[in-house]
């Protein structure tokens, strides 16, 4: 009995090149999708950088030209950090601390725009009346305990408004 020889065909080689192309195409897409950044995220750090600067000109709008008011902040760092203060403000400027170094409305408006600005997560609470930050929580390696930090502003209170 004898063997017919071999037929060789162009359909091996293009099936070789398909597969080899089709594989290119799902590593592709496989990598694409792990580096899409999380959309929900852009999103609500959007949203809060929007209505940070909105709060922000509604503060400066209605500042009362005297107030006073306690700063909290939770953190894992020392007790002096830590441990709550009052603030008075009279015509802009501290008129009176109980410690050198105060966060004024302004800076917490800050801290929290620079941090919404980056990889943290960021939520903040907004007082009714005036608008300012009333709760900062930011969140840096997303879920570690002490990863967490929290400003707070409790007790304000008017002493002079225009």
């Amino acid at each position: 009995m004898q063997h017919r020889p071999w037929k060789k065909t162009y359909f091996q080689s293009t099936t070789l090149i398909a597969v080899v192309v089709l594989l290119a195409i799902v590593f592709t897409l496989v990598g694409y999708l792990f580096v899409l950044p999380d959309v929900e995220r852009s999103r609500h750090r959007e949203q809060l950088l929007a209505d940070l600067a909105e709060n922000l000109d509604r503060w400066r709008a209605s500042e009362p030209l005297a107030y006073r008011y306690v700063v909290e902040h939770d953190c894992f760092c020392p007790d002096e950090d830590t441990s709550p203060y009052g603030v008075t403000i009279t015509n802009g400027e501290v008129s009176a601390a109980s410690r050198p170094n105060v966060l004024r409305v302004d800076d917490l408006f800050a801290i929290a725009m620079n941090a919404a600005s980056g990889p943290s997560h960021v939520d903040v609470v907004f007082a009714a009346t005036f608008s300012y930050p009333s709760r900062i929580t930011i969140d840096d390696l997303a879920g570690r305990l002490r990863s967490i930090e929290s400003y707070s502003v409790r007790d304000f209170e008017v002493i002079e408004y225009e």
